[in-house]
């Protein structure tokens, strides 16, 4: 007995398939660019002695950070971790900042750690980070004040860097021990110092910094 073969039908399913690669691809396609890179993006609310501020700490394609790890590889997890730990630092200082009902909004561009991992010391270094002279921190961003309509106070690019970081005395609100020591270090002294510098211009706030 002889067994016929359905060409039609077979035709149908091997075309059907191929539409489906073909949409699966497109999907990929339009969803998974990675040029796009991803905005981490949070607001806060502060209070101030004057009334509630808001606070928007934004990280713009943090993967593409130069070195914004805890290890020579680095992981996903690893760097959230580390921009939750920047996020709180900068929020809590915004109270002695700000006066109620401002808006303040910082993008963190790019960041480079100080330090760097030295591989070539050995496996039992490999995750070891070497602070050096050579290695400050740098770290890249944008930022705007707001009043309480909506109107631009003072905006723009910052590169904050301390080529004599090893010698900066850290502020009260950084231990000893803290990763980020350096990088908190140089966003509180910059901080301070545009403050201090909207505060002569005549932008007074009612808080005490």
């Amino acid at each position: 007995m002889k067994t016929k073969v359905a060409f039609p039908f077979l035709a149908v399913c091997l075309a059907a398939c191929f539409a489906a690669l073909l949409f699966c691809a497109g999907c990929a396609s339009a969803g998974g660019d990675s040029d796009a890179g991803t905005v981490v993006s949070t607001t806060h609310q502060v209070v101030t002695t004057s009334g509630t501020a808001t606070v928007i700490v934004t990280f713009n394609r943090p993967e593409k950070f130069t070195d914004l790890k805890s290890s020579s590889m680095g992981s996903g997890r690893d760097r959230a971790g580390l921009m939750d730990d920047i996020r709180d630092y900068v929020v809590g200082l915004m109270p002695r900042y700000l006066s109620g009902g401002r808006t303040f909004s910082v993008t963190f561009n790019d960041i480079d750690m100080a330090g760097e991992y030295e591989p070539w010391l050995g496996v039992a270094m490999q995750d070891v980070r070497i602070i050096k002279g050579i290695y400050p921190p740098r770290i890249a961003l944008d930022f705007s004040l707001k009043d309480a309509g909506g109107a631009v106070i003072a905006s723009g690019s910052r590169t904050l860097t301390d080529m004599n970081f090893m010698s900066t005395v850290a502020p009260a609100t950084v231990f000893r021990d803290d990763r980020l020591r350096y990088e908190k270090t140089l966003l509180n002294d910059w901080l301070r110092g545009e403050f201090t510098t909207l505060r002569r211009s005549g932008e007074t706030n009612n808080n005490k910094n």
